[in-house]
Formats: C-alpha cells, sequence, structure tokens
C-alpha cells in the first residue's frame, strides 16, 4: 500500500510528537538517556534542525496529524526523529553537556596544567593560545581570570595579572587576544540565546558593551550596524544559512521563527 506524504503539513504536527516528552533514550555507538536540561537542549537542536529538513520530518507523519498517532507509533517516531537528526548533525554529539562546554572544559584542563608545570604565562600563552583563535583566546582569558580572581578589564590590565612582556608577543598580538577573547563571548552568548529560544529583538538587547567593546571599538561603526553584523554571523551559524551548507532552510520559514524581518535573515545568507 502506498503511503500518502504531505508535503505541506505544518511542523507544529512534529513539534506536538516531542514538546511534552520528558525523557529520551536514543541507541547508537552508545546509548544515551536524555532528560532534563539535556532532553530541552535537544528539543532547541531538534527545533532547527526541522527548519532546514521539515520534509524528512513530515514523512514520518504518513499524512497524519499528531492526535491521529497511537502512543506506541508517537515513541517510535521521537526516535526516529532523533536518529534522523543527529546522523544529520554532528552538533548533536555532546546533546548531555554541549560541546563547548565539553571543549572548554578540556582546553581549561590543558592551560592549567601548563601553568601547574611551569609556573609561566609565558608558557602557557606560547602553547596553548593559538593566533587565530578566538575559542582559545576566550578561554585564556577565562583562566586568566579564575587563577586571579579578577576581571580582565583591557590588555593593559592583562599584562598587569600576569607579567606578560614584549619577549611573549607584540603590544598588538596581546590587544588582538583580546579582541578575539571578546567576540567568541559575545558570539557564543548570541549563539546560546537562540538555542534557549531567543527571538530577533532578544538578540538587539544583548549590550555588546557588556563584553568589553568600548564606545571607540564601537564608534568604527554606528552602534546598531555594529550589532546586526554579530547578530547576522549568529544567526547565519545557527540556521545553517552559509554558503557551504548543503541543504538550507526555508528563509522565511527562519524568519517567522525568529520574528525577525526576512531581509534580516537575507542579509545573514550572505553573511559568511
Amino acid at each position: 500500500m502506498e503511503t500518502k506524504i504531505v508535503e505541506d503539513m505544518e511542523l507544529d504536527e512534529i513539534r506536538a510528537l516531542f514538546a511534552s516528552a520528558t525523557k529520551l533514550t536514543i541507541s547508537g555507538k552508545e546509548e544515551k538517556t536524555l532528560e532534563g536540561e539535556g532532553l530541552e537542549r535537544f528539543k532547541r537542536f531538534l527545533e532547527i534542525w526541522l527548519l532546514r529538513s521539515g520534509a524528512s520530518a513530515k514523512a514520518l507523519l504518513a499524512g497524519r496529524r499528531a492526535s491521529e498517532i497511537t502512543p506506541e507509533e508517537k515513541e517510535s517516531i521521537i526516535v526516529e526523529l532523533a536518529k534522523m537528526s543527529i546522523a544529520d548533525d554532528s552538533r548533536a554529539e555532546e546533546l548531555s553537556e554541549g560541546p563547548f562546554v565539553k571543549r572548554q572544559r578540556e582546553t581549561l584542563d590543558k592551560m592549567r596544567k601548563c601553568y601547574e608545570e611551569s609556573g609561566s604565562w609565558h608558557k602557557v600563552y606560547t602553547t596553548e593560545v593559538y593566533t587565530d583563535s578566538g575559542f582559545c583566546a576566550e578561554v585564556f582569558i577565562d583562566f586568566v581570570e579564575r587563577n586571579t580572581g579578577e576581571n580582565v578589564r583591557d590588555t593593559i590590565h592583562l599584562l598587569a595579572l600576569t607579567g606578560l612582556t614584549g619577549e611573549t608577543d607584540t603590544m598588538e598580538g596581546f590587544e588582538k587576544t583580546m579582541r578575539q577573547a571578546r567576540e567568541s563571548r559575545y558570539e557564543r552568548t548570541l549563539a546560546r540565546a537562540l538555542d534557549e529560544g531567543a527571538k530577533y529583538k532578544d538578540l538587539l538587547e544583548i549590550d555588546p558593551k557588556d563584553f568589553g567593546f568600548s564606545g571607540d571599538t564601537i564608534s568604527d561603526f554606528d552602534e546598531m550596524s555594529f550589532k546586526q553584523g554579530f547578530v547576522r554571523l549568529a544567526i547565519a551559524c545557527w540556521a545553517d544559512l552559509m554558503e557551504s551548507s548543503v541543504i538550507r532552510p526555508d528563509l522565511r520559514a527562519v524568519a517567522d521563527n525568529l520574528e525577525a524581518p526576512f531581509k534580516e535573515i537575507w542579509a545573514a545568507t550572505n553573511f559568511i
């Protein structure tokens, strides 16, 4: 018997299947049970995956409404959705704690071990901080703050706290590290806000000055365009709008989901 697939079925029917789920067990290389915050993180991930791969997800319903599916079928479909989304997107690999948290912890441990063995900020900086890595810059500043108990205000303050000198890097190099750390923190905060369900207007309320960007830095642009650049980048990465993406989501669906002007989503596609 041929199964009829209704391609224009509302994704709300899919969402209705997993919205009330309180626990999800996925079998793969190893069995994972998601609940609590881990499950909520997965639901947020699944939401954006649905925007990109809605047609594949709709096929599982075979033209039926969520209310027409039996409890046994519902559980099976939820697990199948999970398998499809995980196979389709590497960002789901660390559902229990999030990829940044795991990578941050590992990098902090490496920096801590290096500092304990050498007692040298110079050694930590030259071996663990990479020139073009915003992630490493952010984790290094985080490590300095954890180790000294002070928030690093600017480059001069960083040098005062660590004793780093021109033998380690140029002033331009230290300033680049500070800039990259601020950019990484700002970008990651925007990304986390999107994962937690923030809308476009919420992203614009996140103030870059809270991440150490000075008025002088922002005045190189006007304040709105400075924010918009970071917000567009965050949306492009979150919704997989990059040119290199094999499958892009429906732009109108992304705009509706974020309650954003369509022109901003379109601009995000040209940002990377």
